[in-house]
């Protein structure tokens, strides 16, 4: 076996730096603070911003994630079941998850569970265990659903 070069080594731990740094990130996600405001529901702009408890950086501009699937050209809403709280619900869960096949595949029932029942027109907030327990539920939901149907 032959040595490994100094560009080797360095790519190597390089790689399991990036790997823990990862790791800490996503296990973190519930200390993630969600916030809305505006007026909501096609009475003016909603602005929704996404910032870390643990971070002095402050709060930035949630990304709509249209790349995923544009339900709303007009932005973010709550408090109903349309379009904008469907976006605003495959937001939440791509930035929560850092997985977008699992934001794609769940932010309907996320959007009627935790979106739509959101104060129509008030400013709120949602911490990222609360997002960690709606997923919870809805993914328990499916696998009682995948049982009966499998019974």
């Amino acid at each position: 076996m032959r040595d490994e070069t100094k560009t080797e080594r360095e790519e190597r731990l390089e790689r399991a730096d990036f790997r823990r740094r990862y790791c800490e990130e996503a296990l973190s996600r519930n200390g993630f603070i969600y916030s809305g405001t505006g007026r909501g529901h096609r009475a003016g702009p909603a602005r929704v911003t996404v910032e870390h408890e643990s971070l002095d950086n402050g709060p930035i501009e949630l990304p709509a994630r249209r790349d995923l699937w544009n339900h709303s050209p007009d932005g973010f809403q709550w408090g109903y079941g349309g379009s904008g709280p469907a976006q605003l619900a495959l937001a939440i869960l791509a930035h929560h998850t850092a997985d977008d096949g699992k934001a794609t595949r769940l932010h309907q029932q996320f959007k009627r569970r935790a979106i739509a029942t959101l104060e129509l027109g008030a400013s709120w907030t949602m911490t990222g265990a609360d997002v960690q327990r709606h997923l919870e539920a809805i993914e328990a939901e499916a696998a009682t659903q995948a049982t009966r149907e499998g019974a």
